[in-house]
């Protein structure tokens, strides 16, 4: 075999070393760009198709593509929000919560004529709107209505012109029993229960009040959901 002169290896030795010295560097470079990723940073994914050591600028492919590079105090952020959606969603509706309509009501033991009656109990920002109409074929003339918290605070009841005619308390006693304080001036105050059936169908609303000269009235009113 022929060996290379000792000269021409002398001279390839400064080379040698300069290109060694040059990939010294770039893996030095390399890893001086690594240490300025955020520590908080979290990659979830290379784009569709792309392997790893390949370029990372976007292509027009990944134009259309949501970017996948969130900080930490993102990631956090969202989670939070999609925690309090669902509790959101999968809160309880309150069983008095529909539409009622007045099938039969007797005063102190006596069966009364019935005049068309709508209460519909809806809820709104933690608690219950009660509103009482009379309903007909194309409209309802709201008569009072009132929004209570279910904690015994007392609420105003309003006429239907919107003004002040009274204060209502609405409590929970158990699962399908609340109830009801309604007073005013120059009105009787009327205390009472509303009950639902088993089936959460049938509404039952009782109530005791006292007249002027000390009358008591004891009034039952049966409304069935629609």
């Amino acid at each position: 075999m022929k060996q290379q002169p000792l000269l021409d290896r002398a001279q390839r030795a400064p080379r040698e070393r300069v290109v060694m010295a040059l990939r010294a560097w770039a893996s030095l470079a390399r890893l001086d760009k690594l240490k300025l990723i955020p520590r908080g940073a979290c990659f979830i994914s290379l784009p569709a198709g792309r392997q790893p050591g390949q370029s990372l600028r976007a292509t027009k492919a990944d134009e259309a593509r949501p970017a996948m590079f969130f900080n930490r105090a993102v990631l956090m952020r969202w989670t939070a929000l999609l925690v309090a959606t669902a509790l959101l969603t999968a809160a309880p509706v309150e069983p008095l919560v529909g539409r009622w309509l007045l099938k039969s009501q007797q005063v102190s033991g006596q069966e009364t004529a019935l005049r068309p009656l709508l209460l519909e109990i809806t809820a709104i920002a933690g608690a219950l709107r009660f509103e009482y109409s009379v309903p007909s074929r194309t409209s309802k003339a709201i008569t009072l209505s009132f929004v209570a918290r279910l904690d015994g605070s007392a609420s105003e009841v309003k006429d239907a012109q919107g003004r002040k005619i009274g204060t209502a308390k609405v409590s929970r006693g158990s699962a399908l029993e609340y109830s009801l304080i309604l007073e005013g001036p120059n009105r009787p105050t009327a205390s009472g229960k509303m009950k639902l059936s088993a089936d959460r169908n049938t509404l039952e609303c009782t109530s005791d009040s006292v007249g002027p000269g000390g009358a008591r009235t004891h009034t039952v009113q049966v409304f069935a959901r629609q």
